[in-house]
């Protein structure tokens, strides 16, 4: 599903597609945000999706964690994670 890299005090994760799901090459990497406050998350979220798409909206999972996914106005996509 998913790795994560540590750099520093900086974290890097990794995720490959749903299986089935073609993935265009220009638009294959995601930038992640983990938040500690759900108040903060949802605030950034909706500042993001102003003029953008949301293609997962927040919501909570099956591993403990509110998230979400969106493509902002510049074409720029972002996961949102807060556990």
């Amino acid at each position: 599903m998913h790795a994560q890299l540590r750099i520093g005090g900086g974290l890097v994760m990794l995720s490959d597609g749903m299986p089935g799901t073609p993935t265009p090459k220009q638009s294959n990497t995601h930038v992640t945000l983990d938040f500690d406050d759900v108040n903060d998350l949802n605030q950034r979220f909706d500042a993001l999706a102003a003029g953008g798409k949301v293609t997962m909206p927040l919501s909570d999972t099956f591993w403990g964690a509110r998230f979400g996914m969106l493509t902002d106005a510049f074409g720029i996509n972002w996961m949102f994670n807060c556990q």
